[in-house]
C-alpha cells in the first residue's frame, strides 16, 4: 500500500467514447487523480464536458478523493476543479517517495495486514470509517475550490482596477 499522492492520466482525445474507455478502469479510490488535458489545446472545453459527462454518469460522491483537472480554458464552469499548473493542486498529496525508515515499515507492513483483513469484512462494518475519512479528503477539496474561487475574483479585481500583482 502507498501514501496517497496524485496519480496523472494524460487524456489522449477530446471525443467521449475514448475519455469513456481511458476512465472507466481507473480505480477512482486509492488515490487523487489529475487528469491532464493541457496537449488538447483548442479541444480542451470539450474534453472538459466529457469529463462532467462520465462522472455524471458514475456519481463519486463517496470516493475519498478529488478528481483534479491540468488545463487552461477559462470557458469551463462545470464541478470539477480546473488548475492551469501542478502547483496550484492542493499540496497535501504533493509529495515525493522515499524510502520508509525500520518505523515507517514496520508501521506499513501493520497496514497492509489490516488492509487484507478489510476485505474479509461486511462493508457495513467499515463503511463509517471510510465515510469519515472520505468526508475529510473532500473538505480539503472543497477548501482549496473556495481559494482557487475568491484568489480568481481577486485577479478580476485587480484587472478591473489596472493593479497587477
Amino acid at each position: 500500500m502507498v501514501l496517497p499522492s496524485y496519480k496523472n492520466i494524460v487524456i489522449n482525445s477530446s471525443k467521449k467514447e475514448t475519455i469513456y474507455n481511458q476512465l472507466s478502469p481507473v480505480k477512482w479510490s486509492e488515490s487523487p487523480m489529475v487528469l491532464t488535458i493541457n496537449h488538447l489545446e483548442e479541444n480542451q472545453l470539450e474534453a472538459l464536458e466529457n469529463i462532467d459527462l462520465f462522472f455524471e454518469e458514475r456519481p463519486r460522491k463517496d470516493l475519498p478523493y478529488s478528481v483534479y483537472i491540468l488545463g487552461i480554458c477559462d470557458e469551463y464552469t462545470g464541478q470539477l476543479y480546473l488548475a492551469s499548473e501542478v502547483s496550484k493542486l492542493p499540496k497535501f498529496f504533493n509529495f515525493k517517495s522515499r524510502a520508509l525508515n525500520a518505523k515507517e515499515n514496520n508501521m506499513m507492513k501493520k497496514v497492509i495486514l489490516k488492509r487484507a483483513n478489510l476485505t474479509n469484512l461486511r462493508s457495513s462494518e467499515y463503511q463509517p470509517t471510510l465515510n469519515s475519512y472520505a468526508k475529510n479528503h473532500r473538505k480539503i477539496s472543497q477548501i482549496k475550490k473556495e481559494i482557487y474561487y475568491f484568489s480568481q475574483i481577486k485577479l478580476g479585481l485587480e484587472k478591473d482596477n489596472g493593479k497587477k500583482n
